[in-house]
């Protein structure tokens, strides 16, 4: 229910920036539509004087120097807090929301460590608030209809599942901001990757997908990790993971930054009585022995976005509206973290590597020779890139 006098629910936001730009977006035509209320809006001393501080500083909400100041003075006022900002700060400012009493939509990952989002999850039910995850895809009527038909063993019993994504980043992409690449930030975990950033949206899905009860992710446990990097970053830019669910289905995912060309995410899910295939922002092929074959149309990322903010704004007057929580998220924050734990990070070999401007960039993109086409056989036979043997890097565990 809506905990502030207000008719309309009370908001606030955290960060106006970068990605933050597309939360405001919405919310302020949301705002124009009366259907609720900016009352708070979080800046940084760059951000003050920016386009998205005077556009919501024209709607009354008042501005804050800091997301602590503002949960403060906001105290049991806001109905839900966005947070759009970066992966260190998402635990933290989350449990900070959930005490001052809001709901909270964070964006994706849950968290960068297991441990913080466990804390998460014990402020969730400390406080009775909820907390939403920005995986915008898992709040489709089309996610829900595909898991039904998994429940019910449309294709019979899950045996693989496997997900191949290629998307090109110039290295402004990781010049961006304080934690893009990096594995630690503002004194907390990041991991950041396009595992844990980018395509985390289809790493949560593929778990989710694979979980055995409807309300219900599947956790992963990692078999291999082979992680690479052309960008000059902590982290990796490039992987190929297999990991097992305790009920024997087998993961395979392959993603990269350092490639050439764009190959939009593809899931594929083999079952014993048939298989699915989910093409994103394009349809879902689901082929049955049994039942025949099926097209499901899917929402492209734009209004499947859309669909999450109606969705999370309904949540606060209908706790039946489904949303993505921290328990199902939980899963795909385990798995990255294994991962950081047990890969080994590879250079890779720099005569391998040319430099490709990036179209709509000032910059490029490093490309390794042949990795796209490694990636593409390596997704038909759920191999791995066969990496060589290093040491691996030392690093602080999360």
């Amino acid at each position: 229910m809506i905990a502030s006098t207000s008719e309309l629910p009370q908001i606030g936001i955290i960060g106006v920036s970068g990605y933050a730009s597309i939360h405001i977006e919405w919310l302020l035509q949301a705002h124009q539509d009366k259907r609720l209320i900016i009352a708070a809006f979080v800046t940084v001393e760059e951000e003050r004087d920016s386009a998205g501080a005077k556009l919501l500083s024209a709607t009354g909400a008042h501005q804050y120097e800091s997301y602590l100041e503002m949960l403060e003075a906001q105290d049991g006022q806001l109905d839900l807090c966005f947070i759009p900002t970066g992966i260190q700060w998402h635990a933290r400012m989350t449990i900070s929301a959930l005490k001052a009493g809001c709901n909270v939509l964070t964006e994706k990952p849950l968290a960068g460590s297991t441990s913080d989002g466990r804390a998460v999850i014990d402020a969730e039910k400390e406080t009775g608030r909820w907390v939403a995850v920005g995986f915008q895809d898992m709040y489709t009527d089309e996610v829900a209809t595909l898991k039904r038909m998994l429940i019910e063993k449309r294709i019979g019993r899950i045996k693989t599942v496997s997900m191949l994504g290629l998307w090109p980043r110039a290295h402004s992409y990781y010049q961006r901001n304080n934690w893009t690449g990096r594995l630690r930030a503002d004194d907390a975990f990041v991991l950041d990757s396009p595992l844990n950033n980018a395509f985390a949206h289809f790493v949560n899905l593929s778990l989710f997908l694979a979980g055995e009860t409807f309300e219900q992710s599947g956790d992963a446990f990692l078999n291999n990790a082979q992680l690479y990097r052309a960008h000059d970053i902590e982290s990796f830019d490039t992987a190929v993971v297999q990991a097992t669910s305790q009920s024997g289905t087998e993961f395979w995912f392959g993603v990269s930054h350092a490639c050439q060309s764009t190959l939009e995410p593809i899931i594929r899910i083999e079952g014993t009585r048939g298989s699915i295939e989910w093409n994103q922002d394009h349809q879902c092929t689901i082929q049955s022995a049994k039942e025949g074959d099926e097209i499901l149309p899917l929402l492209d990322s734009f209004q499947a976005r859309d669909k999450m903010f109606e969705t999370v704004l309904e949540r606060l007057s209908n706790p039946d509206a489904r949303i993505c929580g921290p328990e199902i998220a939980l899963c795909h924050t385990r798995l990255i973290e294994s991962i950081h734990r047990m890969g080994k990070i590879v250079e890779f070999d720099p005569s391998q590597i040319k430099e490709v401007p990036l179209e709509g960039t000032n910059s490029t993109v490093p490309v390794v020779t042949g990795l796209e086409d490694r990636l593409k056989e390596a997704f038909e036979n759920l191999s791995d890139l066969r990496a060589p043997e290093v040491d691996r890097p030392t690093i602080e565990s999360p």
